[in-house]
């Protein structure tokens, strides 16, 4: 949701007062796309600790690493939210100042909004990091060995 639904509906990333107005207008959405992020974030936490009791018995190291790489990805992803934070503030503010200022808000609220979309890639290193030492895992696992599609 907050990585394809809310920009698709939002954000038009060469015109900075239709973005500012669309997520003015749609402050709700805008929200959700980020507390969505928050949520999934927290959620994923668990997924990693389960995986590595799963598959402790196969590489204790691999597991562990596996965890260390998928727990660090959380703190980079919801760092990256911190940029909508401030975009709700700018747009708070714009109700307080004159049509000169409004020009300044709307930049830097696209300012945040390319910082935020320039860190996804980045973010997107982490989230696919820990996928290395869980598919060796699955590899070395009794489940792959006694599976029908290496037989």
């Amino acid at each position: 949701m907050s990585l394809l639904y809310v920009p698709s509906k939002l954000f038009v990333w060469d015109n900075a007062a239709v973005t500012f107005t669309n997520i003015s207008a749609n402050e709700t959405l805008f929200r959700l796309g980020f507390l969505s992020s928050l949520v999934t974030g927290i959620a994923f936490l668990l997924l990693p600790f389960a995986l590595c009791q799963l598959f402790n018995h196969v590489h204790k190291t691999y597991a562990l690493l596996m965890v260390v790489l998928a727990v660090v990805s959380v703190p980079v992803s919801l760092a990256n939210i911190g940029d909508r934070f401030t975009i709700l503030d700018l747009i708070a503010q714009a109700t307080c100042l004159e049509g000169l200022e409004l020009g300044k808000l709307q930049a830097q609220v696209m300012f945040y909004l390319q910082a935020y979309s320039y860190d996804n890639p980045i973010v997107s290193i982490f989230w696919g990091l820990w996928l290395l030492p869980f598919g060796y895992l699955i590899f070395k696992s009794d489940f792959c060995q006694k599976s029908w599609v290496f037989s």
